[in-house]
This record gives structure tokens, C-alpha cells and sequence, in this order.
């Protein structure tokens, strides 16, 4: 029986993947040797521990068939993982963390250890092979000896004072301290800074003025001691919670939280539910929640006392405007005049804390005003582990600091981000071995117009994530290529635009704003643009469309991408689509080589749309083995248009047959789905990861699914 060996290329100091399985190609059984492990010089290993796994690019492994993009297929391949951690579920969607599917995952060991992760490889010819590995977790404590700073309130004994020496008995004061590079960060790594738990305060733990930190090397940890409730980080209004560029590595924050200013700059105030906290001047009325000029000269303002002079914010409104001009001013701060339409504007608070909109010859409509501090939770470095942080009340919770810079490893785990952000749940750019998992990503309170996660990512992994919808904002995750290939204006940072070799699976979309009508979109970033999305998996999700949706899966210009044992549920929006394949504009590729497969769609009332849709010009597709339950309507499980040599076969449509949907969408015994389908080298389980029958069910489950 042959022996491989294991090549580890150490990602940083924390962050690995498998990336080489060197020597002869296995069969049977194999335990990899950890010579290469134990060899690590670079690396300390230290806990928490995000490991990558990317079985992609591996020379050593079985190798899938190449599809039409030259590359291996990566969904032909059937890949389970244990990761010999303990056995605990996902708070998000109760499934078990110590296991997972695809040729990309992840996992955090959280404790030090010894840990042997078996990876199990079914080939579309039926062969089983296995490779075990040792993974060797180190100590925090022992890494971080003599390099541990402290912070704590100044009413906590011993009390904190920035002039202290940041130890456990003389701690820091400020988050301003603690995590800039007269604290924490005035070295490389490894070096720790912990936050003392205890009751919030909102003068705890702040941050007044941005420093963003570049060229450090770590291991770098920010996390808590003691008892209580983890520690808030407060940044003042327009200041950044904690800042990186993209030269800045390995830094972990774990269990500290990032809340912006404490006031609330969306409520009853500025709804127009009421005129008596606004001054009206001449031709000015608020009526039914609008606020209404006609021919408006004088001010329509109302004081904002939470507003602090000098500050940055950003006012969105929607304005409709038959005549005239109309700017918005804090204080005496004006904007430039703005347009018809949902409009932000940026200002630096002057003068006074007044909220101003100023006509001339006004006549026209404003309602739906939001306004936020522009200040980001987190810019993240190269190489980051993020760890059950709460950001809430910034612009956004995550957002990339270098623009159009790639960002290597982003770990987004078991975060909760959301709660009234101005703009964006996370913006990242060029996410290369990222990994979410198991967050709750929401705009569900917030004033967003964007999206709950919009990240141009390959090599990547999202699974085991609640994406929630609020009564605004764009879409719930948007994941995109980039720019259109050879944009010379860009920092050339972009090795590639392409979406590639991404997993989206075991995720939650609900509570779709009905003003969202694409929450789920992959592909392209703009109609035209020459990207590319391949050799991607999208599976075991499951979404329930809003009122206003027209598409809840909207994938753009994809090529060789599996879509599989997923759930759509539609009770609201009756005339849409669960999921379209198609090419967004002239510009963009030629969706070629996809596979929608084994997936199940509940329509409760009279369904009247197409089903999964295969159009604009899809090419060698197929859409087979799909389950429509609807109570009524002439609405159709699957549809296709202008498509080219594409197949759509064995799909069923019900009236009945899931246990009890839309909880339940499981097949129940005798029903249409039961064998409807047919073995294929692309579904080897179903929603719940159960084996496949042969013959299979139709749908996303096997009847007796558990």
C-alpha cells in the first residue's frame, strides 16, 4: 500500500492549508507521515488556529477528470472531512463543526492539542481512498510568555491609566493605547493584549483618532481576561474600531466586540411620523411620514444633539424633485445639491449639530432619511482570524483598507455583525483562502442601502453562515469577480478577477427585504464585465425569497459551477425564480458546463414562474433530478432560453409530498420524488449529507433524511 508524504506550505503564523500531498498517487487506505510538520520553523502554531484546507491545487491527491476549463473538476470528487476536534454544532444551523464537505473548508482549533484530521475521498468510479493527518496546536499562554499586556476600566481594580506599563497589575486605559504602535503593535509578533470583561460602558475602552497599522509581522492577539461581559471597544464618531493595511499579519481578535457611537440616528426622529421635532420653514410640510417643499426657500432642520462638531457622517435620503435645487448641511457644512433618487452625502459636521435641508425654489418630496458615522469595525490585514466579535453601529462592520488590494486568509468566525450600519455587513476585496463561517450577517434594524456581504473571493470557503435581510439594502451576499482583466488602472495586485474554486454551503437566507429583488448573487460585478466565475460548488443553502424578489439565486457568467441539494422556498413572491444561469450582458462570458442538480423548491400559493432558469445563451448545461412542490398555478419546477446543447431531465413537479413545508421540506415515503432520480458522478449525498440511494430521490433530500 503506498505511503504519501505531506508538503505543508505554511500560510503564516497561523493560518495553513493542505496544499501539497507529495509522492506516488494513493489507493486504499494511507496515514500521511508529519516529518514536514514537525519541521516548521516559521510557523507558531499557536491557538486559536484557523487551518484552510484546499484540495484545488494538489498534486498528490486523486485528481479529478479537467472539465472544459482545463482544470480539474472540482465537484466530480466527492471530499469529507473530520477534523478530529470535539463534536459541536454550528449555533447558526445546528450541523456539526467537526465536519464538513468540499474540496475547500476550514476549522479553528481553539485549544492546544494534537488533533488527526481524516480526509475521505470518493471517486466518480466508486473508489474509496483516505489520508489522516496530525495537526499540532501550541499554547497561547506559552507562545505570549512575557509579551501579554493588559487593559482595563479606569474603575476596575487595579485601575487602568495609560500611563501604566500595561501590565496585569498596572493596566492601560484606552483601546486608543492598547491597539496602536505605542501599545500592542510597537513591535513584531508574537505579543498579546487583553481587555478586562466586566459591565459595558459606552466611555470604556475608546478609540478618538485613526491610526491604521502597516508592516508588522506576527503573531498578534487582542482578546479578553477575567469575568463578565466581553469587552466593547468604542470608536468615536468617524473613527475606525481597529485598522490594518495589507502589510500588517497574523493578527487574531477573539472575543472583544467593536460598537459605534451609542446614539441612534434612525429613528422615530427622522421617520416624519411627527413635525414637532423638525422647524418648518416657509412652504414646508410634513405629512403621511414626507417631508414635502413647494417652492421651498427657507430650511426644513431639526437639532441632532448626539452629533458631535468636526465629526464625518454620511445622510441618505430619497429625494423626488419636480423643481429647483435642495443641499443638505450639518451645520454649516453643505453638501453639494442632490439629485432625484436614494442620495448620500458625506459632511463634516461645522457650526452647530443641526441636520439642515436647505431649498431654493424647491418643490419636491424627502423621506426615508438615514444617517451614520463613517467609521469602519475592523479593516483587516493579511492573514487575519476574527473570533466571535459583535460590530455594530459603524458605516461597516468589515471592510478591506486597500481598495483594490488582495487580502490573503480572512477568518470571519462566528461573528454577529449588523445592528445599524450605515453601509455594508463586510466589503472585502480579493479574498484569497478566506473562510466564513457560522456568523450572522444582517441589515435587519440597519439603514444600509448595501449588502450583507459582498467579497470578490477565490480559493474560499462560506458555509454554516445566517445571512438576514432588514427593510433596506442591496443584496444579502454578493460574491464577484473583480474588474474586467487588464485594467491597468488597479494597483496590479489582481493576479486574477476570477470567482474560482469557492464553496458556499450549509448557509441561511431569510427575512428578505422586499425591496431586494436579486439577495443571492454570483458572477459578474456589472453587466458586460469580461469575469469570470468557475469551478465553484453552491450547496445545502437554504433561502426563502421576500415579497419583492424576482431571483433568489442570480448567477451571472458561470462556468463548470455545481448547484446542488439546495432549498428555495417562495410563499410571497409567487411569479419569481429560485435560480437563474444565464449571461448578464454582451460583454461577459458564456455560462458553459453548469450543473443544477438535486435541488427543491416549495411555492406555497398559486406558483406562476419559471423555475430554475438555464438562459441568455447557457451552453452544455444540465438542470436535472429538481423537485417543485406547489399548491396550485401553472408554474414550472425548470425553464431554459436561447441555451445550446443543455439538457433538462428527470425534474418533478407536486402538489404535495414534503413532510411539512416550508420547515420541512423533506420527501415524504411514496411521494413523487421518492427514485426519481438517477445516479450521477456529481451528488453523492443530500441537504443533510446522508448517502444517496440508487436509485436516488429527486430533490434536495433522501426520503428517511435525519
Amino acid at each position: 500500500m503506498a505511503l504519501s508524504t505531506t508538503t505543508w506550505r505554511p500560510f503564516n503564523d497561523f493560518f495553513k492549508r493542505f496544499r501539497s500531498f507529495r509522492g506516488p498517487r494513493p489507493s486504499g487506505n494511507t496515514a500521511m507521515t508529519t516529518a514536514r510538520v514537525t519541521a516548521w520553523t516559521d510557523n507558531q502554531r499557536v491557538a486559536p488556529l484557523l487551518v484552510v484546507f484546499d484540495c484545488s491545487l494538489d498534486a498528490g491527491l486523486p485528481v479529478p477528470t479537467a472539465n472544459g476549463s482545463g482544470d480539474p473538476d472540482p465537484a466530480l470528487f466527492h471530499y469529507s472531512w473530520n477534523f478530529g476536534d470535539s463534536a459541536v454544532n454550528w449555533d447558526t444551523t445546528g450541523k456539526s463543526k467537526n465536519v464538513h464537505t468540499g474540496y475547500i473548508t476550514a476549522h479553528v482549533y481553539e485549544t492546544a492539542g494534537t488533533y488527526t484530521v481524516t480526509l475521505t475521498i470518493t471517486k466518480d468510479d466508486g473508489t474509496v481512498v483516505q489520508f489522516d493527518q496530525s495537526i499540532v496546536v501550541t499554547d497561547a499562554d506559552t507562545i505570549y510568555s512575557g509579551a501579554t499586556f493588559y487593559c482595563a476600566r479606569a474603575g476596575d481594580t487595579p485601575a487602568g491609566n495609560n500611563s501604566n506599563e500595561g501590565t496585569e497589575a498596572a493596566p492601560w486605559l484606552t483601546a486608543q493605547k492598547a491597539i496602536s504602535t505605542a501599545g500592542v503593535f510597537s513591535a513584531a509578533g508574537p505579543r498579546r493584549v487583553l481587555f478586562k470583561r466586566g459591565t459595558e460602558g459606552a466611555t470604556d475602552y475608546v478609540v478618538t483618532a485613526n491610526a491604521s497599522i502597516s508592516g508588522l509581522a506576527g503573531p498578534y492577539h487582542i482578546g479578553a481576561y477575567g469575568s463578565g461581559d466581553d469587552p466593547v471597544i468604542h470608536p468615536a464618531d468617524g473613527i475606525d474600531g481597529i485598522a490594518f493595511d495589507k502589510t500588517t499579519t497574523g493578527v487574531r481578535i477573539v472575543d472583544v466586540s467593536i460598537m459605534g457611537p451609542a446614539h441612534d440616528f434612525g429613528g422615530t426622529n427622522f421617520d416624519f411620523a411627527t413635525d414637532t421635532v423638525w422647524t418648518k420653514g416657509v412652504n414646508w410640510t410634513i405629512s403621511g411620514g414626507t417631508a414635502v417643499g413647494t417652492l421651498a426657500t427657507a430650511d426644513l432642520s431639526q437639532a441632532i444633539p448626539a452629533m458631535e462638531v468636526g465629526s464625518s457622517y454620511t445622510v441618505r435620503a430619497t429625494y423626488t424633485i419636480t423643481a429647483g435645487s435642495l443641499v443638505v448641511k450639518l451645520g454649516t457644512a453643505a453638501s453639494s445639491a442632490v439629485t432625484a433618487g436614494t442620495v448620500s452625502k458625506t459632511i463634516t459636521c461645522a457650526g452647530s449639530a443641526d441636520l439642515i435641508f436647505t431649498g431654493t425654489g424647491f418643490t419636491g418630496t424627502i423621506d426615508n432619511i438615514r444617517m451614520y458615522t463613517n467609521g469602519i469595525g475592523v479593516r483587516p490585514g493579511t492573514d487575519c482570524l476574527f473570533l466571535r466579535m459583535a460590530v455594530n453601529k459603524m458605516d461597516s462592520a468589515f471592510s478591506s483598507s486597500d481598495a483594490h488590494g488582495t487580502k490573503n486568509g480572512i477568518g470571519v468566525v462566528e461573528c454577529t455583525i449588523g445592528d445599524e450600519l450605515g453601509s455594508y455587513g463586510h466589503y472585502q476585496a480579493m479574498a484569497y483562502q478566506a473562510a466564513w463561517l457560522g456568523n450572522t450577517i444582517t441589515l435587519s434594524g440597519s439603514r444600509s442601502n448595501e449588502h450583507c456581504l459582498r467579497v470578490y473571493p477565490t480559493h474560499s470557503v462560506i458555509s454554516h453562515n445566517i445571512f438576514e435581510g432588514g427593510a433596506t439594502g442591496k443584496t444579502l451576499l454578493r460574491a464577484a469577480g473583480y474588474f474586467a482583466t487588464g485594467d491597468a488602472s488597479r494597483d496590479g495586485d489582481e493576479a486574477t478577477e476570477t470567482v474560482e474554486y469557492l464553496v458556499v454551503s450549509d448557509n441561511i437566507f431569510q427575512n428578505i427585504a422586499s425591496v431586494v429583488s436579486l439577495p443571492v448573487m454570483f458572477g459578474v460585478t456589472n453587466s458586460g464585465d469580461a469575469q469570470f466565475m468557475q469551478n465553484c460548488v453552491i450547496e445545502r443553502n437554504k433561502a426563502t425569497a421576500g415579497s419583492g424578489t424576482t431571483r433568489i439565486f442570480e448567477i451571472d457568467s458561470p462556468s463548470y459551477c455545481t448547484i446542488r441539494n439546495n432549498l428555495w422556498v417562495m410563499t410571497a413572491s409567487l411569479a419569481n425564480r429560485p435560480c437563474q444561469v444565464h449571461r448578464s450582458g454582451a460583454g461577459s462570458p458564456t455560462p458553459t458546463g453548469n450543473q443544477v442538480l438535486f435541488n427543491s423548491i416549495y411555492a406555497g400559493g398559486a406558483y406562476t414562474g419559471g423555475g430554475i432558469r438555464l438562459g441568455s445563451l447557457a451552453t452544455d448545461s444540465i438542470c436535472n433530478y429538481n423537485w417543485l412542490v406547489k399548491t396550485s398555478g401553472a408554474g414550472t419546477v425548470t425553464s431554459q432560453s436561447s441555451d445550446v446543447n443543455s439538457t433538462l431531465t428527470g425534474n418533478v413537479t407536486s402538489t404535495t409530498g414534503m413532510v411539512s413545508p416550508p420547515t420541512d421540506m423533506r420527501p415524504a415515503a411514496a411521494s413523487d420524488a421518492e427514485n426519481a432520480g438517477v445516479q450521477t458522478d456529481y451528488v453523492y449525498d443530500d441537504y443533510n449529507m446522508m448517502a444517496r440511494a440508487n436509485p436516488p430521490d429527486a430533490g434536495a433530500y433522501e426520503v428517511g433524511s435525519a
